[in-house]
């Protein structure tokens, strides 16, 4: 089964930010909720919500299976999606 690309999590790593609470990448807490969030930045650029969990590494398990399952884009796929995005949006 090949994996569906436009789920591909992107390859390219994030520069700074906030040191995470959870200590895992994709992680974060909800505390309305009272649950872990399992999130990836997909090849398109757009943030996808993966699921939710009680415990941090649970979240992690769940992000670490989405991943195994639709793969990570190389980063050079990466660039030209979006900038075939931002070429398309100029023309309208």
């Amino acid at each position: 089964m090949s994996p569906n690309t436009s789920l591909a999590v992107s390859g390219i790593k994030a520069k700074g930010g906030c040191p995470s609470t959870s200590n895992f990448v994709g992680v974060s807490y909800e505390k309305s909720r009272g649950t872990w969030k399992a999130y990836a930045q997909l090849a398109t650029g757009k943030r996808k919500n993966i699921g939710r969990a009680p415990t941090a590494a649970e979240a992690a398990a769940l992000r670490a299976e989405f991943i195994a399952t639709h793969g990570v884009a190389a980063p050079s796929e990466v660039r030209s999606r979006k900038a075939a995005t931002v070429t398309s949006g100029e023309a309208a």
